[in-house]
């Protein structure tokens, strides 16, 4: 039992939390599934001493016992008289054929304590028509049982709904007893039509709503069911319910008489106690609150697979340790459980009240009834997520409006994440939902509440968009709108877009929200538009490397057109750290150019985080700066809480700086904002890899490693990790991977070195680190790869010297010396020692401005270096960690 009975309230005191009331409920529904000679050891060993619930509980199970599993005798002195039995012939079976009326007994179909359920046929034959007759069992026809039968058909005949079987006709048999002809229902419980169907919550709540309009029905004409449960609601075949079983049900403002014990007499409990309220259970009079209780009770478990725990649905809404409403949203948890409040008063003032929270909720709207606490938490501690999906392209989808569509979509990201009380994955999160993937997954997949999804299309000079903003949990739209605009004025397009679907979400903006949503950057659609292109060729560098040169020339053009446009001093820097993390030029040349441009766009715009993010890589890489590098990725994150790759590069420099709980930390923050990046993943495993925990590592980058089949990058790391881990077979066959990937770059086959020799094949590193020296001699070879070939060579002093060498060219693989297990037979060497040291975090006093060596890369007209990239082979860009 999960509620102890010793912790609850002593005798005579008053039970303010409902425990009390819980534990009785639920001891008595354990000890209803035991043998009777099981329940009083089951009570003491349960009670544990306290009296007062043992004897409530056995008052429960004796009244139970007393009255049978159809109807149920009332407690109290009225019992005697109630129970007084009709004179009627001795009890005999009813004989099937018989016939009743216009009617022919087929079969039984149900039956309980005093009386049975029987399918029967037109016996004229004048149509065909099936129907079920209930009929009072003779040897249990009491006084009290004729006149609940009879009020039982003279309230079906008040009730003309298309969702409650109705009464079709009656009468009385030879021996007097009554009987009545109700439409035969063939149908499923509706929580087994649901599973069965595997019905989504959407069309569990669309039918709950029908089964709430046949109850709703019944209370305005004055009459309460008492026994609503599953096997009470049936469904039909074609989806439509049927609500049965009116044995018990009240008529509310009777007065209480003789002729009326069915209705009015307190204890009076022919129930069902899984679904009963509790002050049905107690004995207390039902009311309309009661039928709310056991519909709360039938919701809950359509939602959840089952009934709700008792000993702790009474407490915040909010709690996040349950564990089987878990999965319910903060407003449906609070429709759910302001429906099975124990106390009446607490609960919806009718179903229509309830229906009216779950309409709303499937509108996406927040329920009358919430709790303002509970939404005034939600609102402190959470944000409105949705996921901005790529836009589809329609008409005319030639390269020249390739980038319209993602760059359209990075741009409203961009703008609508500046709003603090928004929640937005990036780009790279969303990437995979481009083929139109049905936004319901889409948001699953993203732990996000909406989705704003859409499409472009281009006729001539104009280009109009149509969105709609999808409620996921519903599965609705609940905001659509279309868009025309000329195409050379995207931004007017941009705003138009970003301001209608941030008033959908946030209805009352601030004046500091409307200020953050218009700024774009720049005030020219040329050097937007640029922009937008240059970042659709540095999205697709990963498969050709000749866009990330592309990417370069559409930023130096948008930088040309407006040079004080901060994004595209961002995308240079971002092309320059990637140039420097992967080759092409030399590291130090590379990252310095890149720090230039990311220190000014920082100073155009301070408010961007991602120019934030690029300056904290820079000033990590060029100047092992890392405290000026920790900063500026706060002053990121602080700026955009949902821009992964700050998370991502800041969980990358706390593993360097053998921080392993940050770095994992940052990583797992960064797979939460982009839970479909392989990089992040791999990134993670990397950090792992660095803290020595190789089983978790190579779980990840194998996981990686399914979703980025092509990356050389991964594979070396599973070289590196399989190593560690004696799996010299797999480490080689992840090493020719990787070289076949790379097309045998520096990196792969110094992964291939250490592999062969681990397989015993020494002659073969050394032809691999001689191929390695004489590919050096073509172009920039990271020294970090060749001191790797050398070393597993076994020339030691080589590979210092090579690691020396990376340093001197402000290589940022050397800032993983200290962690890097692949290094840890050089570390008792003197000069390995000096190398680590001097790579130590250290303070960069005085301002960030860098002069670039040789002023060979200061870029004052991008057109001069369009033609150098053009033919640039650059190995495993995109990859990791960049």
């Amino acid at each position: 039992m999960t509620t102890d009975p010793l912790s609850l309230p002593p005798e005579g005191q008053a039970d303010t939390t409902g425990s009390r009331w819980a534990a009785i409920k639920q001891l008595f529904e354990a000890a209803l599934a035991l043998e009777s000679a099981e329940r009083d050891t089951f009570l003491q060993r349960e009670c544990g001493g306290n009296e007062e619930i043992r004897r409530e509980v056995l008052s429960l199970l004796a009244a139970y016992e007393e009255t049978g599993d159809f109807l149920e005798s009332p407690l109290g002195s009225a019992r005697s008289l109630l129970e007084t039995p009709v004179q009627t012939a001795s009890e005999e079976p009813v004989v099937l054929g018989t016939r009743l009326g216009a009617y022919r007994l087929e079969s039984e179909i149900g039956q309980g304590g005093m009386g049975a359920v029987y399918l029967a046929t037109r016996a004229d034959r004048e149509f065909d028509k099936r129907v079920a007759i209930k009929l009072i069992r003779e040897g249990a026809a009491s006084e009290f049982a004729i006149r609940r039968f009879r009020n039982e058909r003279q309230i079906l005949a008040r009730l003309e709904n298309g969702y409650i079987a109705r009464l079709i006709d009656g009468g009385t048999t030879e021996k007097g007893l009554p009987y009545f002809v109700m439409e035969y229902v063939d149908g499923q419980p509706v929580t087994q039509y649901c599973d069965a169907n595997s019905l989504p919550a959407r069309d569990r709540l669309q039918l709950f709503l029908k089964i709430c309009s046949a109850v709703q029905y019944a209370h305005e004409r004055n009459i309460v069911h008492r026994d609503l449960k599953p096997g009470n609601i049936l469904v039909k075949r074609d989806g439509s319910p049927k609500l049965l079983d009116f044995g018990i049900a009240k008529i509310m403002g009777a007065e209480i008489s003789k002729g009326n014990y069915e209705a009015t007499i307190a204890g009076f409990r022919m129930l069902t106690p899984a679904y009963a309220s509790p002050e049905q259970m107690r004995g207390d009079p039902a009311t309309a609150a009661s039928d709310v209780y056991s519909l709360g009770v039938i919701l809950y478990e359509l939602l959840c697979g089952t009934r709700p725990n008792l000993s702790t649905f009474e407490s915040r809404v909010s709690d996040s340790d349950r564990t089987q409403d878990a999965h319910l949203s903060l407003h449906l948890r609070t429709i759910v459980f302001n429906a099975i409040r124990l106390d009446p008063r607490e609960r919806y003032p009718s179903v229509e009240a309830l229906s009216t929270d779950i309409r709303r909720y499937l509108s996406g709207s927040p329920p009358q009834s919430a709790s303002h606490a509970a939404l005034a938490r939600q609102e402190q501690t959470g944000r409105v997520s949705i996921a901005i999906l790529p836009f589809r392209v329609l008409g005319d989808q030639s390269n020249s409006n390739g980038f319209l569509a993602s760059g359209v979509t990075d741009a409203l990201i961009t703008r609508l994440s500046r709003l603090e009380r928004l929640s937005i994955p990036p780009p790279s999160a969303v990437l995979k939902y481009s083929n139109g993937i049905e936004a319901v997954r889409a948001a699953n997949d993203l732990h996000v509440q909406y989705v704003l999804e859409g499409s472009i299309h281009m006729a001539g000079e104009y280009v109009r968009a149509s969105v709609q903003l999808v409620f996921a949990e519903a599965g609705i739209a609940v905001w659509a709108a279309q868009f025309d605009e000329q195409a050379k004025d995207l931004l007017k397009f941009e705003d138009s877009i970003a301001e209608q679907v941030a008033n959908a979400l946030i209805p009352h903006l601030t004046g500091e929200e409307r200020e953050q949503l218009a700024r774009s950057g720049t005030l020219s659609s040329r050097a937007h538009e640029a922009y937008l292109r240059g970042r659709w060729h540095w999205s697709r560098s990963a498969a050709n490397q000749e866009e990330l040169a592309k990417a370069l020339v559409c930023f130096m053009e948008a930088i040309a057109d407006d040079p004080k446009y901060a994004r595209a001093h961002a995308g240079v820097a971002d092309y320059y750290l990637r140039l420097g993390l992967w080759g092409g030029l030399p590291p130090a040349e590379s990252f310095a150019a890149a720090l230039q441009s990311a220190e000014t766009a920082v100073q155009l715009d301070p408010g961007l985080g991602e120019a934030h993010a690029s300056l904290a890589f820079a000033l990590w890489a060029y100047r092992s700066d890392y405290a000026g590098a920790e900063q500026h990725f706060n002053l990121a994150i602080i700026r955009n809480p949902d821009y992964a790759s700050a998370h991502h590069w800041f969980g990358l420099l706390n593993s360097a700086r053998n921080r392993p709980e940050l770095a994992i930390a940052n990583l797992e923050r960064a797979r939460k904002v982009d839970p479909n990046s392989p990089v992040i993943a791999a990134a993670l495993g990397f950090v792992y890899y660095n803290a020595r925990n190789f089983d978790t590592a190579l779980r990840l980058l194998l996981d990686a490693a399914r979703e980025l089949r092509k990356s050389p990058v991964i594979q070396e790391m599973l070289v590196w990790c399989y190593l560690q881990t004696g799996q010299n077979v797999q480490a080689r066959e992840a090493a020719r991977r990787a070289a076949e990937l790379s097309d045998r770059s520096a990196a792969s086959l110094a992964a291939l070195a250490q592999a062969e020799v681990a397989c015993g094949n020494s002659p073969g590193a050394a032809v691999l680190r001689d191929e390695i020296e004489e590919a050096a001699k073509q172009r920039y070879v990271s020294g970090y790869d060749r001191a790797a070939a050398f070393l597993a060579a076994g020339q030691a002093q080589d590979a210092l010297r090579c690691l020396e060498q990376a340093a001197g060219d402000h290589d940022w693989w050397v800032s993983w010396l200290a962690v890097d297990p692949r290094w840890d037979r050089l570390r008792g060497e003197a000069r390995f020692k000096r190398l680590v040291a001097k790579g130590q975090p250290r303070q960069i006093s005085g301002g960030h401005a860098s002069p670039i060596p040789g002023g060979r890369l200061l870029l004052h007209s991008w057109r001069s270096f369009a033609p150098v990239f053009g033919g640039l082979r650059i190995a495993g860009l995109s990859h990791f960690p960049t």
